[in-house]
């Protein structure tokens, strides 16, 4: 995998809650090229729980919303907004299995197909 260098890091005025480094409070996530897709591995802390040792949902769909951005910017080479029409208008999603824990490291991959 290649890391993904974020082109906005000394942007002024960049903060963003799910990949700027320097946010305080936010999640500090990386990128990385894996053929078409990009991924990103994070590992959770408790102040980002829901329920008890659960991840938060708001934090998961965070992950998930930063990754498909991630992934339009780089393989389309766009940030994805066309008017009301724009990349990213809606996310929903379907969990399979057990509720996301808060131990290891959680994985997000994502692909335009």
């Amino acid at each position: 995998m290649k890391k993904i260098i974020n082109p906005w890091r000394h942007h002024p005025g960049y903060n963003c809650f799910g990949c700027c480094p320097e946010n305080p409070i936010g999640l500090h996530m990386e990128f990385y090229e894996d053929g078409d897709y990009i991924v990103s591995t994070w590992h959770p802390e408790k102040n980002y729980q829901g329920w008890v040792n659960t991840m938060h949902g708001g934090i998961l769909s965070t992950l998930i919303d930063e990754v498909c951005g991630w992934v339009v910017t780089r393989k389309l080479q766009t940030s994805g907004y066309y008017g009301r029409h724009g990349a990213g208008r809606r996310l929903c999603g379907r969990r399979r299995g057990r509720a996301v824990g808060l131990s290891g490291n959680h994985s997000t991959r994502c692909f335009i197909g």
